[in-house]
C-alpha cells in the first residue's frame, strides 16, 4: 500500500454456500439491492462479471450529491476471491472480497484501499463514514443472502 492511503477490512459470517455468496457479490448489477448508496448499476463491458468487466453506477454517497462511478474487475479468482477498482470524484478504491467456507457458511472479508479525492480535513471523515458503511453494507448482505 503507498503512502497515504487508507486501508480498512470488515468481516462477517453468511450461512450460505461459498459460491453462492461470491456469485452474488461478484456481480455489480446486485450491489444496490445491499448497498444503500448504490442507486443503480449498469454493465457497459463484458458480458458477466469477469477481469475486464466494466460497470457504471450512480452512487449517492454520504455528504455528496449523487454522482457517477465507474467500477473495473481486476481480479476474480472464484469462488474465493474478487477485487475491483472503483473510481469518482470522492477516490480511488481498490475493493477485495476474500470468501472463505466455514462451519455453516462462509467468511467474507471485504478489504479496501482508498486513495482520497478529497481535502486532507476530510479524509479521516470520509475514512469513519467508509469504515461504518462497510459494517453496515455487509450486514445488509448477510440479512439478504440469509432470508
Amino acid at each position: 500500500m503507498r503512502r497515504g492511503m487508507t486501508a480498512l477490512d470488515y468481516s462477517i459470517e453468511i450461512a450460505r454456500p461459498v459460491e453462492d455468496v461470491f456469485d452474488f457479490v461478484a456481480d455489480p448489477r446486485n450491489d444496490a439491492r445491499w448497498c444503500p448508496r448504490v442507486q443503480d448499476c449498469e454493465q457497459v463491458e463484458g458480458d458477466r462479471p469477469a477481469v475486464g468487466a466494466r460497470y457504471a453506477v450512480r452512487h449517492n454517497p454520504t455528504l455528496q450529491r449523487p454522482h457517477l462511478r465507474r467500477i473495473e474487475i481486476v481480479g476474480c479468482d472464484r469462488p474465493s476471491r474478487i477485487v475491483s477498482v472503483q473510481e469518482d470524484r470522492v477516490g480511488r478504491f481498490t475493493i477485495a472480497y476474500e470468501l472463505e467456507p466455514v462451519a455453516g457458511g462462509t467468511r467474507i472479508t471485504q478489504r479496501d484501499e482508498i486513495e482520497w479525492r478529497v481535502g486532507r480535513l476530510a479524509k479521516p471523515i470520509g475514512t469513519r463514514i467508509v469504515k461504518r458503511h462497510m459494517a453496515a453494507q455487509l450486514r445488509n448482505l448477510k440479512r439478504l443472502l440469509e432470508e
